[in-house]
């Protein structure tokens, strides 16, 4: 099966998309923020990311998604 990073700090849709993902056959991860997708990332085989795309933080302001799918581009090309 395939495994899929849920990155959305909003517990209620990650339930929902993990629901959706689930019932059609895939494994999911769940991250509340980008340091722990990052961890999840390097810890898991993750073959696919579903991510809210303006995350905030105080360091970078938003767009965190977006760097995260960076990240994985970079680890596994």
């Amino acid at each position: 099966r395939r495994t899929v990073l849920i990155l959305d700090p909003e517990s209620s849709w990650q339930d929902v998309i993990r629901k959706v993902l689930g019932n059609a056959g895939f494994n999911t991860v769940l991250a509340n923020s980008y340091e722990q997708a990052l961890q999840l990332l390097g810890a898991n085989e993750i073959d696919l990311i579903v991510s809210e795309i303006n995350l905030k933080n105080d360091e970078l302001q938003d767009r965190l998604g977006l760097k995260l799918l960076e990240e994985a581009q970079y680890k596994k090309p």
